[in-house]
This record gives C-alpha cells, sequence and structure tokens, in this order.
C-alpha cells in the first residue's frame, strides 16, 4: 500500500468506514432534538425523579386546591408574610420550649410574660378553689322521722364547719311534716363563743343563737319554711349543726324531708 488509492481500498479502511457510519446512524436515532423542547424524552416521569423534581413541578399555578402559587400573591393585614410570622411568633415558641420568661408588649404598652401567663392559670385555679371552700350547699338526702319527743336532736344531714373568727351568711330551706298539736320546734347549735342573728319567713322577727325557733304544724301536708341569718364565729373552730323535735311531744310523726337544704358563704 504505497498511495492514497491503495489505502482507501484496503479491507481495514472500509471496515472502518462502515463502524463509523454506524456509529453515526446511531446517534441520529438516538438524538434529542431541541426543537422538540424535550418532548422526545422516553420518559418524563423518571426524567423529572432523577433531576430531583418535587411534584409540583406537574402542577398548575394557582390558589385553588392542587395548584401552587405563583409567589406573587398579597394579602390583608390579618394575615402574616413567612418573614412577619417567625418575626412574631419565634420568640414565643422560644419561651414556651426554653421555659423564659419573654415579655411581649402590646398596642397599649402592657407587658405579658411566660411567667404572667403561668401565674394566670395558678391564680385562677387558686380563685377557684377558694370561692369552693368558701360555700357550702348540704343537702338533705333522706327524710327524718321524730315521733312523741320534745328533745331536740341533731339533724342527721343539715350541718356544715366553719373556722375561728369566721362570718358566715346561711341560708335554710326546710320541709318538713307535723301534726297540729306537736308542731315543730328548732334551734342551732354553734361553737363556743358564737352568735348567730336570723329572721324567718313565718314572722320575719329577728332570732339569736338562743332562740328556740317554733314552726307551725298543720294537717300533715308538707310545709315549707326559709331562713336568712348570719353567723359571727369566736376564736373556736366548730360545726354549726341544726336541731329539732316536736314542740309537745306527741305520739305522731313529725318529719324533716328530703331535700331541705342549708347554702352557707364565707363572708370574712
Amino acid at each position: 500500500m504505497s498511495t492514497i488509492t491503495d489505502i482507501e481500498s484496503s479491507d481495514q479502511v472500509s471496515g472502518s468506514r462502515a463502524v463509523i457510519n454506524t456509529n453515526f446512524s446511531n446517534l441520529n436515532t438516538d438524538k434529542m432534538e431541541k426543537s422538540n423542547n424535550l418532548s422526545d424524552l422516553t420518559n418524563a416521569s423518571t426524567a423529572r425523579t432523577n433531576l430531583g423534581l418535587g411534584n409540583s413541578a406537574t402542577k398548575d399555578v394557582g390558589t385553588g386546591a392542587s395548584q401552587v402559587s405563583a409567589g406573587d400573591h398579597t394579602h390583608d393585614s390579618r394575615y402574616y408574610t413567612e418573614a412577619e410570622s417567625d418575626a412574631q411568633f419565634a420568640p414565643i415558641a422560644k419561651g414556651v420550649t426554653n421555659g423564659d420568661s419573654h415579655d411581649h408588649s402590646g398596642g397599649d404598652g402592657a407587658q405579658i410574660n411566660h411567667t404572667t401567663l403561668s401565674n394566670i392559670g395558678t391564680n385562677t385555679h387558686t380563685q377557684i378553689d377558694t370561692h369552693i371552700a368558701n360555700q357550702q350547699v348540704i343537702y338533705k338526702s333522706a327524710d327524718e322521722t321524730v315521733n312523741n319527743s320534745a328533745v331536740l336532736q341533731d339533724d342527721n344531714h343539715l350541718s356544715f364547719s366553719i373556722g375561728a373568727n369566721e362570718v358566715w351568711a346561711f341560708k335554710w330551706f326546710l320541709m318538713y311534716t307535723s301534726g297540729a298539736t306537736p308542731d315543730l320546734k328548732l334551734k342551732f347549735s354553734l361553737p363556743s363563743g358564737a352568735t348567730m342573728n336570723y329572721m324567718t319567713q313565718f314572722d320575719f322577727s329577728s332570732y339569736t343563737e338562743a332562740s328556740t325557733l317554733v314552726l307551725p304544724g298543720g294537717a300533715g301536708n308538707p310545709l315549707v319554711e326559709t331562713t336568712h341569718g348570719i353567723i359571727f364565729n369566736a376564736s373556736s373552730a366548730g360545726t354549726v349543726q341544726l336541731q329539732w323535735a316536736q314542740n309537745t311531744a306527741t305520739a305522731v310523726d313529725s318529719k324533716v324531708l328530703k331535700g331541705s337544704y342549708i347554702i352557707a358563704h364565707k363572708l370574712a
């Protein structure tokens, strides 16, 4: 092979030319045309995955469901942007997370902090506990009977405790039955040194701890008596106890009925 003609006509060159032509043909078959704008991809979904694109790449722009925001929307003063939200709530989140006492000034200049919020909860709980402790409701859950006895006896239900030097206001609602002969008499037993003033619906007179109140009986039909009063306790804590009996011992039933109650409030 001494000439160019000899080289070109040789089997080696002819074979190489055939391989090159085949390779170029394959390249033409597999290549992507830029004018097709990626439409000639074999699998667009696989291509997006390989590029690390999320599913927002296939969604329309808008504000509806399954749409993505264009990023140029506006909002009114009721809503925060992301930056505004971070600025407003990051300190609160920090205080809650870390337990810090972090001040937040409102438009009126008042300051609220984590400690204050905690104290509000504690104080409210304390106030509720105090309110409950300062009120007593005593309910008579069963009828109680006295027959042929004028000796005062403690009611099985209607009593409440008071502390030293406390002042209590009370109301009792008493349902009872008694005959016209025995009637019904009432008295309160108090802690040592305590004094009481009360008024009954029957005569609107003023009674004290030393008084015995006599209620009229009837034909056996239930009667109701209400009383309001105040108790000034001395230095001894103790029990305020309703006592009652027949005013005249008579061999008939006299009853204080289920549903009677006392409501008492501590004033001081």
